[in-house]
């Protein structure tokens, strides 16, 4: 099943507060409710902003960094199984973590205002990328893939073929 997405907009029966919100529904809830996630951004106001959407989709956010060294900290502390990953914190790549997240199997996001990932290794060329500005749908959707990434791509999961591809 894909996700659906609903914009609400003053239809009959809509739930007042909900009106011109972006809606998440599908199995993808099932699949991403309940995880937890590192959200690793310099930018205070996107942090919160993915946080929180993180949050309407169903994932705790147990820790933030807004620096390589921060999100290094927290991968030494664990307590988390997906990450979305802006590229550049602080002038300095996030790619050492990138790898890893990807040495352990989690899934993670590469969310990035750049137009190409400068510098990425060649393991993590192909790993699921996030276009700023984004939608709840597209973070969702990314996230899947992330999963399924991780899955295909991971340590764990090559030559596993008993780990389901979810669509998105």
């Amino acid at each position: 099943m894909s996700v659906i997405t609903t914009l609400i907009e003053g239809a009959p029966g809509a739930h007042s507060g909900l009106e011109g919100r972006e809606i998440v529904t599908s199995e993808t809830d099932k699949v991403l409710s309940g995880l937890h996630a590192l959200v690793a951004e310099d930018n205070s106001l996107m942090a919160m902003l993915i946080s929180d959407m993180l949050e309407e989709i169903g994932i705790s956010v147990v820790r933030t960094a807004n620096s390589a060294e921060g999100a290094k900290e927290a991968m030494s502390e664990g307590g988390f199984d997906i990450a979305t990953l802006d590229v550049n914190l602080e002038g300095h790549g996030i790619y050492g973590v990138a790898s890893m997240l990807h040495a352990r199997s989690i899934p993670f996001v590469f969310v990035t205002g750049y137009r190409e990932l400068p510098f990425c290794p060649a393991e993590l060329s192909n790993a699921p990328r996030l276009d700023k500005p984004f939608t709840l749908r597209q973070l969702a959707a990314a996230l899947v893939k992330a999963i399924n990434f991780a899955k295909l791509h991971g340590p764990a999961g090559r030559g596993n073929s008993t780990n389901p591809i979810i669509e998105a």
